[in-house]
């Protein structure tokens, strides 16, 4: 999940509403340890329930949590990688839609490569992902062509 924490607007805000909440109902906010699990706060991401809520207020946003049911934390994370106009243009958006709804089999380009990418249904999402797969064929590589 992507905040744009730079901006002072957003700052002020979630400043203010800390301070509501806390005054209005006694309740301090701990960021620290908001449960990433709620699965009503997933429930209303799905239902399009998504007005502030950066990178998802977007109707592309909103219809990928849609589409997917996200309903755990790394659905937010693929949402956020998958509504680029690379993943867009390449369909990877669907795949991965597909994979996690179960419509299509999980695939993986090495067997390597699951413990990778298991938890993004075998779709590359960002450049660290994609950084594994390409050292560790390069090193195949080169181990073929060291002779023992």
């Amino acid at each position: 999940l992507k905040m744009d924490f730079l901006g002072l607007k957003t700052l002020t805000v979630i400043h203010d509403a800390t301070e509501m909440i806390r005054e209005r109902h006694g309740v301090e906010i701990d960021f620290d340890s908001i449960d990433l699990d709620d699965s009503e706060v997933y429930k209303l991401l799905r239902s399009g329930r998504v007005a502030g809520v950066f990178q998802f207020e977007s109707p592309l946003g909103t219809d990928m949590l849609h589409q997917l049911r996200a309903d755990r934390f790394n659905d937010l994370v693929a949402t956020n990688a998958l509504v680029r106009p690379g993943p867009l243009d390449s369909g990877m958006h669907q795949v991965y839609i597909r994979r996690k709804r179960g419509l299509e089999e999980v695939r993986y380009a090495l067997p390597d490569l699951q413990e990778v990418l298991e938890p993004t249904y075998g779709v590359i999402l960002c450049w660290r992902a994609f950084r594994w797969p390409k050292r560790m064929c390069c090193e195949r590589r080169w181990a073929r062509r060291t002779p023992s």
